[in-house]
């Protein structure tokens, strides 16, 4: 069983490393602010956070900044180098803390072993750790505070809750709704006797998210959270908890047949662009990366008997529900599926146990199909799976070639984070819509895959637009018209 841990441990690592071992760069859009930070911190330390010199955003959640000047120091690293590595690195290791904590949950080596094959190699779980984010750094911590709530260990709970308010947001906002769906249902299962030391754990981490937004982080937001909002999250939480409750003291033969077809048709529904509300209509090849959601939906059925573990996924799928259907941006339903991967990666482990004859060639076929679209994604470069993730040499070498100047850049998304956030240039990612721009940045994805614009939607770029324009610059893979 030892190897068998050793094995999903090296896997979990070696995916979350081959994006940016297979280009050299860090991975992710979102990866050019933080790095600029830590180079920063490094440059002007001692230095305020909120002084001005960073940047107004990732500044406020600054804990993989910190993570990635450090480990440059310790290593001689330079900071790109050393975040890029070490950053997926970091995240690669919630699958250890995950381990532990269904193991603590299920008593069972195999169980907690299958459970971490499923997230380590679980798209878009994987794929969004790979990325040098806020979110890859915040995963294991948010891990380790469930795995400490659970195991009532108030000091590790306190010190992760500091590191996770730190870290990321959005995943705090995850935490304390997993958290409070938890603690709600042991208070309705039990009748109104529970645990009281779950309700000042939920608490503390309540008291210090506030105390931490009101002090530091309220000037970082860029979105407004109004009341509606938060009764929208509310209601999608309630039903879901109900529907957990239900299912949670059921006999689940009828449901665990049904699952894979009722999840099929959602797949095909996503797919037609008939669930999400402004989402693109994808092509029908895509219903293979669906297929891991569709084979391991009757496991998640036959699993749902542990308590903790099915209002955790209650308490993920009402925040999805909401991320889809009340308007937020697209992008949200995206990042919140990622967290719906372990609830349901456990509860799909458990579920196993009743199917022990076919369980192997099942697990085999979801990790394989997880793996194949994780590899879509960044080498085959599927339009609709996150493509634009991955940067190349000449994108960066061209970006590099750029920054001398003071023109503003008309590009797409993509390269606007490379060239505005990490090279401080200015750009516009709409004026090429606009009419015509100063300079443009082309590259070779973005004739075969289309134009990125903000929230991950691509429209198609038509080249016939830069007749009029001079090629001032290339590389073979990039071109600079002024």
């Amino acid at each position: 069983m030892k190897k068998l841990l050793l094995l999903v441990t090296a896997l979990s690592i070696a995916v979350r490393l081959y994006p940016t071992l297979l280009s050299g760069l860090p991975f992710s859009t979102d990866a050019w602010s933080p790095i600029r930070n830590t180079e920063l911190i490094l440059k002007h330390t001692p230095v305020r956070l909120d002084s001005g010199i960073l940047d107004n955003y990732n500044c406020y959640w600054p804990a993989n900044s910190i993570f990635g000047a450090s480990i440059s120091i310790i290593t001689g690293m330079k900071p790109m180098d050393a975040m890029r590595i070490f950053i997926p690195f970091s995240g690669s290791m919630t699958v250890l803390i995950f381990y532990v904590l269904v193991k603590r949950i299920s008593r069972s080596y195999s169980v907690a072993c299958l459970s971490s094959a499923f997230l380590a190699t679980a798209y878009s779980y994987a794929f969004f750790t790979a990325g040098v984010t806020k979110e890859t750094y915040a995963n294991p911590i948010y891990m380790l505070l469930i795995l400490f709530f659970l195991e009532n260990c108030f000091i590790g709970f306190l010190i992760s809750s500091l590191a996770l308010v730190m870290a990321h947001h959005l995943t705090t906002a995850v935490t304390i709704t997993v958290l409070a769906s938890i603690t709600i249902a042991d208070y309705v299962i039990k009748k109104g006797s529970m645990e009281r030391s779950r309700i000042a754990f939920l608490l503390a981490l309540v008291a210090i998210t506030l105390l931490y937004f009101q002090l530091y982080a309220k000037n970082g937001m860029k979105i407004s959270v109004a009341p509606s909002d938060l009764l929208s999250v509310a209601s999608y939480q309630v039903i879901f908890f109900f529907v957990a409750l239900y299912l949670s003291e059921q006999k689940r033969t009828v449901p665990s047949v049904v699952a894979p077809i009722f999840t099929f048709l959602i797949a095909l529904l996503w797919i037609k662009g008939d669930v999400v509300p402004g989402a693109p209509k994808l092509p029908a090849h895509y219903l293979i990366y669906a297929l891991p959601f569709v084979l391991i939906s009757p496991l998640a059925f036959l699993g749902l008997k542990r308590k903790e573990v099915i209002f955790w996924l209650s308490a993920t799928l009402g925040l999805e529900a909401y991320s889809v259907f009340s308007n937020p941006p697209i992008a949200l339903a995206y990042r919140i599926l990622n967290f719906v991967w372990p609830p349901l990666a456990a509860i799909s482990a458990m579920g196993s146990r009743d199917i022990k004859k076919v369980i192997k060639i099942l697990a085999i076929l979801i990790i394989a199909l997880n793996l194949y679209s994780i590899y879509a994604a960044v080498s085959l470069r599927e339009r609709y799976m996150g493509y634009f993730w991955l940067y190349n040499q000449q994108e960066y070498l061209a970006a590099s070639w750029l920054s001398s100047s003071n023109l503003t850049v008309s590009c797409d998304v993509k390269a606007s984070y490379l060239l505005s956030d990490y090279l401080n240039m200015r750009t516009d990612v709409f004026k090429y819509l606009r009419g015509k721009p100063e300079l443009f940045f082309l590259y070779g994805e973005m004739l075969r895959n289309g134009y990125v614009l903000y929230g991950g939607y691509i429209m198609d770029f038509d080249p016939k637009k830069l007749l009029d324009f001079s090629l001032i610059y290339s590389n073979g893979q990039v071109e600079i018209y002024g």
